[in-house]
């Protein structure tokens, strides 16, 4: 992102990167690969915990088939068995599963044994920190064609750092960590070769690399359309030696499978997988929703989509932009139409991963036609945006993606309730135990029926979560408090009935004289002001319309109330630890209602 003429410090950090780019770019994979091995956060034991353990079958089977694992009690995922065949397999696709066979071999050598979780996770993890390594060296390389050692540093770590190639990548050996090894590679091979030109060897090498990417992840078969578009277009003639290898090695594979599976394609490379989504939610939720938005979670690529719309004319001259735009559309397209477009159990934008050579293509394409164009003010600028969005990436990715780990348990039930994707409340990135617990207690209110105005909420309602109280005692005539900073929740359907003032009403008694801080939405209403030992008193706030506009919007058409009571006074009770609880307020009745309905 620096360009001439350069600010002395500038200047002379560059050339610094410039001489010493070798260290550097050595210590950048030494963080890569120690930032993802020793990262808590780990999916090993989703999707992915079936590679490893097909590589084995491989190894001392000679076949692709897990019937003999299935039956052990270590086994953690349901296998698929497809009709009339009577076997069992992963799921995932198989490309993984053969290029891990070398590792895995070394591993039975040393009495290692995919069927147990530990050895599965401890392999995996190793293999996968490795793809990390190597992506980032692929992605230097392709830099280093466009742009000069210190930026290409720069962008190399916004990618590494920045992306799911940490935070995907990092934490198991998903299918997607070798496709991206391979989509690097392929797109290296085709920038290389803009001065060298493709001959038929190139086209070979390039056809097994597509194919192998394909075997690996089935969406890149339109990283094979694209570039056989773009040798077409750039060499005026069809690319007739990497379509034979291509479409040699897909033969290959229809046959085995068939004689496999009994079928022309593997389950997971049916094309029928892909149709059931709500596509244009899908579409919309795959860049820009809090948690899964590619364009939210790495928003340095926002520069990227600023540049190319601003130098629109100027790029669209470059075959790769062509290139790198169409693989992007096309792969959205496609994972916008599977039904769990959001990835499941994962981190972020999960299936944009093998898209990532194509925004890097466009990257550094906009970041040389930007040292070009800019003038060096507008240059400093951009250099500064793209710092800060790169550090902002780096953030969620490595740190959050890798190393909360209540970003992973910010997963729960999310197969269940895609809304959570777009709930910028409580997004992905910024989980804590804090945020979990209040998605866990609205989710749980949500079920509920809504409470409707004017009606009293008493201890054995059904339509609150009372937090901080006892259970209903007496008969269920009260609940006692039993902390400091008791609650209650209720849920309120939209439209509320308009009025010119609201009352809540509140029926309680207290342990001893109070002086307890009433509360509505965050808004303080007034002291709650006792001086009885128990006796119940009625006890009546006025409400501004404000407050109830304040209550928390759900992803229902409706709105969460949150009453809240501060007991100063509150006192610990109770023998032992067991029945300790902070006694301050009995709470009756409580009732949120118009000035002219309200009752007490």
């Amino acid at each position: 992102m620096t360009g001439d003429p350069v600010p002395d410090d500038a200047g002379r950090l560059a050339k610094h990167f410039g001489r010493h780019r070798v260290p550097w770019l050595m210590a950048l994979c030494a963080v890569a690969f120690i930032l993802t091995y020793r990262a808590p956060v780990d999916a090993s034991l989703s999707d992915p915990w079936g590679t490893l353990l097909t590589a084995q079958a491989i190894v001392e089977d000679g076949t692709i088939r897990l019937d003999r694992y299935v039956r052990d009690e270590r086994y953690l995922y349901d296998p698929i068995e497809p009709a009339d065949n009577g076997h069992s397999y992963d799921y995932f696709p198989l490309g993984t599963s053969l290029a891990a066979v070398p590792a895995v071999a070394l591993a039975r050598l040393r009495g290692e044994n995919m069927i147990y979780p530990e050895d599965n996770r401890e392999l995996q993890n190793v293999l996968s920190s490795i793809t990390v390594v190597v992506c980032a060296l692929l992605v230097f390389a392709i830099c280093r064609r466009f742009l000069p050692a210190a930026a290409s540093l720069a962008w190399t770590a916004a990618f590494v750092f920045g992306s799911t190639m940490a935070s995907t990548l990092g934490s198991a050996l998903w299918s997607s960590n070798l496709a991206l090894v391979l989509g690097l590679g392929c797109v290296l091979v085709l920038v290389s070769s803009e001065r060298r030109g493709i001959d038929w060897r190139v086209e070979l090498a390039l056809g097994a690399l597509l194919f192998a990417a394909y075997l690996c992840r089935p969406t890149m078969v339109w990283l094979f359309v694209v570039t056989a578009f773009y040798l077409a277009f750039r060499n005026r003639r069809f690319p007739l030696t990497l379509t034979l290898t291509v479409a040699t090695l897909f033969g290959l594979f229809v046959v085995l499978s068939s004689r496999e599976y009994g079928q022309l394609l593997p389950p997971y490379y049916q094309p029928s997988r892909l149709g059931e989504s709500r596509f244009w939610v899908a579409l919309a939720g795959n860049v820009l929703s809090p948690s899964r938005g590619v364009l939210i979670g790495s928003p340095f690529l926002l520069l990227t989509l600023t540049g190319v719309l601003v130098w629109l004319r100027r790029l669209a001259r470059e075959k790769l932009v062509w290139l790198g735009a169409g693989w992007i559309v096309l792969h959205w397209l496609t994972i916008s139409g599977f039904h769990h477009w959001w990835g499941g159990w994962s981190f972020g934008n999960r299936l944009f991963t093998e898209a990532l050579p194509a925004f890097l293509l466009l990257s550094v394409l906009v970041a040389r036609t930007a040292r070009e164009a800019l003038p060096g003010r507008a240059r400093r600028l951009a250099g500064a945006a793209f710092l800060a969005t790169a550090a902002f990436a780096a953030f969620v990715h490595s740190h959050q993606g890798l190393y909360n780990v209540y970003s992973i348990l910010w997963c729960e039930g999310i197969d269940r309730d895609e809304s959570r994707i777009f709930d910028w409340r409580h997004p992905q990135f910024l989980a804590s135990a804090d945020s979990l617990g209040v998605h866990e207690r609205e989710h749980e209110l949500l079920a509920r029926p809504p409470y409707r105005l004017g009606e009293p909420i008493l201890p054995t309602s059904e339509s609150a979560i009372f937090e901080g109280f006892s259970l209903p005692e007496g008969g269920g005539a009260w609940r006692w408090s039993s902390s400091r900073d008791p609650s209650i929740l209720f849920k309120v359907d939209e439209p509320l009935p308009v009025a010119e003032a609201y009352v809540l009403v509140i029926e309680a008694g207290t342990y001893q004289p109070q002086q307890i801080q009433v509360s509505l939405n965050g808004t303080h209403l007034g002291v709650l002001s006792s001086d009885r030992n128990w006796d119940p008193a009625v006890y009546r706030f006025a409400v501004a319309p404000e407050t109830l506009k304040r209550a928390r919007r759900s992803r229902q058409p409706a709105r969460i109330f949150e009453f809240d009571l501060e007991i100063p006074g509150a006192v610990l009770v109770g023998d032992d630890e067991g029945s300790r609880r902070w006694l301050g307020l009995c709470l009756r009745r409580l009732e949120l209602s118009s000035s002219d309905t309200g009752t007490g």
